[in-house]
């Protein structure tokens, strides 16, 4: 065996073990044993050496554990839209300029399902440093559904207390590279992750009706969170993104801050406003705003597009199969960092889609036509792993794109307008950054409109916490879309079942 870690028996099953010493492995259907994304190789005393679920063996005596899968390093997304700030301007001497940024310092913080993300920006909006890691939730399960299971089951504390820790680690360590007094953090993430960072109860976001604890702008000082802070953070306060509800959290309404500023230059040359943000991940977080309101939705994607339930799924990391392409009949792929492949991640996935579609080994109705039982070889690892697409990847990314694009429909319907009416088609998160806009509408994941109509705002989570930090009227804007919006629930919509089975085709 390669290096392994030594673990004695307790009772519980070897992912819980692990995880409890801070070791972490993929679990994308929270140790259900369906994902089998935790493979390991163990040794227990008096038994031969066996590859096994972590999720579902229970060791009774001493063994060792080798890791199988070893994630590379992580692609997060920081980059936000610039453009020119004219408060920049307003300071002439630098070292005025200086003096006023030493008062007025900030880190905005995106809590993400799967990465976290900070930024620490002046009160021009200039970002200065970043900070991002891998959130340390994600060994409780790759969903929000997941987590609040584990939360409501005994373990919120210990949801809530890694998540605070992890978070603190990049605030002490944006403030030590600048040396600068920090008196505000902007924090937005999903209504999940911001109600386990706070400490609130999650029980009502598990089961219909989903009641929310808090869903208003919520201030308080940091400490509240971290009595013993160091002297650049011990006066900072802390400030929440609003909510719209128990599945439309405080990163969308950032995401909707940001959105509305865009639309400042279309409203200055009179130009219509209907406009749609599709945020895709674990869920699908979508928002239209139409005649003055603002329709929201959330669509059960699962983990598809960060690798899970996708046989040789991955998430964005160094090796990741990220682009496919085809020449002379031959399927041509890159992987992030030009490294040996490990794995292909959602965009890579789409992709795929898109090309074995065109060359007609993928059929219409998501037949991979003579490769139902093997799958289609797309490449071999360094070890000689072969990378395949499978029929049941078929299947699962057909679930996960109807959803989406049915969620896009029943939005339009209750908006009492086409997608082809639409003005603007804005893309956020880090997923959209890398879409390939042309093949995720040939696989039916985003609807055919002109490619000019459509935008990539990248982390909106992050910028809108930066506009609130930078622009007075922020809190009022953010304060009139959760008057004006109106949550549309999507399982609840008649249309919703006929759409979603005929958006299953590609």
């Amino acid at each position: 065996m390669k290096e392994a870690v030594t673990i004695q028996p307790d009772g519980r099953n070897l992912l819980e073990i692990l995880t409890g010493q801070f070791y972490e492995l993929p679990s994308f259907c929270a140790g259900r044993g369906t994902c089998k994304k935790c493979k390991v190789r163990i040794k227990e005393e008096g038994k031969e050496e066996e590859v096994v679920l972590a999720c579902q063996y229970i060791p009774l005596r001493t063994c060792q554990v080798e890791f199988l899968q070893q994630e590379g390093e992580f692609w997060i997304e920081t980059d936000i839209q610039k453009e020119e700030n004219k408060k920049e301007k307003e300071f002439i001497k630098k070292d005025q300029e200086e003096t006023e940024e030493s008062k007025n310092f900030q880190i905005a913080v995106d809590i993400g399902t799967t990465t976290l993300a900070l930024l620490l920006f002046n009160r021009q909006g200039k970002v200065l440093s970043s900070w991002t890691k891998l959130n340390p939730q994600r060994r409780y399960g790759a969903d929000v559904i997941s987590r609040i299971e584990k939360a409501n089951n005994g373990q919120r504390e210990e949801l809530t207390d890694c998540i605070r820790e992890e978070i603190f680690v990049g605030l002490k360590s944006l403030c030590s590279k600048e040396e600068r007094k920090v008196f505000r953090v902007v924090i937005a993430g999903n209504t999940t992750m911001q109600h386990l960072f706070a400490g609130y109860s999650v029980e009502g976001l598990g089961e219909y009706p989903f009641t929310v604890v808090r869903k208003d702008l919520v201030k308080g000082k940091l400490k509240e969170f971290y009595p013993i802070l160091p002297k650049e953070l011990f006066s900072a306060e802390y400030v929440f993104m609003p909510c719209i509800s128990a599945f439309v959290g405080g990163d969308i309404m950032a995401g909707m801050l940001e959105a509305e500023r865009q639309q400042e230059k279309r409203r200055k040359k009179n130009l219509p406003e209907s406009w749609l943000m599709l945020d895709i991940g674990t869920n699908g977080e979508m928002v239209l705003y139409h005649g003055g309101i603002y329709y929201t939705a959330s669509a059960a994607a699962g983990p598809v597009f960060e690798g899970g339930n996708i046989s040789c799924g991955i998430g964005s990391v160094t090796g990741a199969i990220d682009h496919i392409w085809e020449e002379n009949g031959e399927l041509i792929y890159s992987t992030i960092g030009g490294q040996i492949p490990v794995g292909i991640c959602g965009t890579g996935l789409i992709e795929s889609m898109a090309v074995l579609r065109k060359t007609g080994i993928l059929e219409r109705d998501g037949l991979l036509k003579g490769y139902e039982k093997s799958g289609y070889l797309l490449a071999r690892g360094a070890d000689g792993d072969e990378i395949r697409i499978t029929q049941e990847d078929i299947r699962q990314f057909q679930l996960a794109k109807a959803a989406i694009r049915s969620g896009i429909e029943i939005l339009c319907k209750a908006a009492d307008i086409t997608v082809q009416k639409l003005d603007q088609v804005y893309l956020a998160g880090g997923f959209g950054t890398k879409l390939d806009i042309k093949k995720s509408c040939e696989v039916g994941l985003l609807p055919w409109i002109p490619k000019s109509r459509y935008c990539v705002l990248g982390n909106t989570s992050l910028s809108g916490c930066c506009r609130y930090g930078t622009e007075e009227d922020a809190e009022e804007i953010l304060k009139r879309m959760q008057r004006s919006s109106r949550e549309i629930t999507l399982a609840l919509e008649g249309e919703f079942q006929k759409q979603y089975l005929e958006y299953m085709y590609f």
